[in-house]
């Protein structure tokens, strides 16, 4: 929906710390993690509100999934 705002993102990798990501929200960039800089696990993104959420992943590492959430528990609710 329009003006959605996600605050949390989970990159799931072989080994993230070979990955890096780069967040889009409305064509903007708004986030860069460079390969190194991800963090195991759950991660809050910066406060912001969008209708096209893109991620860019880049690095040499299989990636298996990428979340995003509106909050901490709902991106670990399944676990």
């Amino acid at each position: 929906p329009e003006g959605t705002s996600f605050n949390c993102c989970r990159i799931i990798s072989d080994d993230i710390s070979q990955v890096g990501m780069i967040l889009y929200v409305d064509g903007s960039q708004e986030l860069e993690l460079s390969a190194g800089n991800i963090p195991e696990g759950g991660f809050k993104l910066p406060p912001l509100r969008g209708y096209k959420w893109q991620i860019k992943l880049y690095g040499n590492s299989k990636v298996s999934r990428i979340t995003l959430a509106t909050s901490m528990q709902e991106l670990h609710g399944g676990e």
